[in-house]
């Protein structure tokens, strides 16, 4: 029984969970990098650095933070690609286009920094 486009779309990008690790690791890296000179950006330092850990004593071989975010991003991946599929066939160059262009990896920056902003709104509303 052939697979359903979405189970399809699922299974590949499950298989892409190591390159979505590396990108995690970058973004975390560069984000980091960039927010270390800024004092009122101290508090995001500690979860950019949870982004991308690796966990051998764990099955998956990273932490269960890393793990959530490649869902997150998995999940986000998956409703672009349906978006896309949607408008009629989508190519290599497409694909490729979601992981190397600066637009695409703010998007998916935008959708990993989500939670941590979040975080800190409710971090925040409990010191008022």
């Amino acid at each position: 029984m052939p697979e359903s486009l979405p189970q399809a779309i699922t299974s590949a990008l499950s298989d892409l969970a190591g390159y979505i690790f590396l990108l995690l690791n970058h973004l975390s890296l560069k984000m980091t990098d960039a927010f270390e000179d800024q004092p009122e950006c101290a508090p995001l330092i500690p979860a950019l650095k949870q982004m991308a850990i690796q966990d051998r004593r764990r099955p998956q071989g990273i932490s269960e933070t890393t793990e959530a975010y490649i869902i997150l991003v998995t999940d986000f991946l998956e409703v672009e690609f349906m978006k896309a599929l949607s408008k009629g066939p989508i190519d290599i160059d497409y694909l490729w286009k979601l992981f190397r262009t600066s637009e695409e990896l703010a998007t998916i920056g935008a959708v990993v920094m989500a939670p941590i902003f979040d975080g800190l709104r409710r971090m925040t509303r409990k010191l008022d």
